[in-house]
């Protein structure tokens, strides 16, 4: 009884690896990227010195690419933000997004 509950245990494990896996590796392209919101923002004066401006990003949410507006951000120690840009493929586009990268 205990072998079968231990079979089944690591049976249900790989299988949410495996899924999870898949999840992970799932990928948005489109045929026609979205066109950005046409209005000026303000940037405004930076919180501190040691604020970096954080450029407007496209966000996959709920079957659409998501427009989120540039902001004043703190980045850690030795990092710089890497803004996201849009790839070309065979599929269609891809938006990379940005991220914290080291100096």
């Amino acid at each position: 009884m205990v072998m079968k509950r231990i079979v089944v245990l690591i049976f249900a494990v790989i299988i949410n690896i495996l899924i999870n896996t898949q999840i992970a590796r799932s990928q948005v392209f489109v045929k026609v990227r979205p066109m950005a919101p046409v209005h000026v923002a303000v940037r405004g004066v930076a919180p501190s010195p040691f604020h970096v401006w954080v450029e407007p990003e496209w966000r996959w949410r709920r079957h659409e690419y998501v427009y989120i507006e540039g902001h004043w951000a703190r980045p850690h120690r030795h990092q710089i933000w890497i803004p996201g840009h849009w790839i070309d493929t065979p599929e269609g586009s891809k938006w990379i997004h940005g991220y914290w990268g080291r100096r």
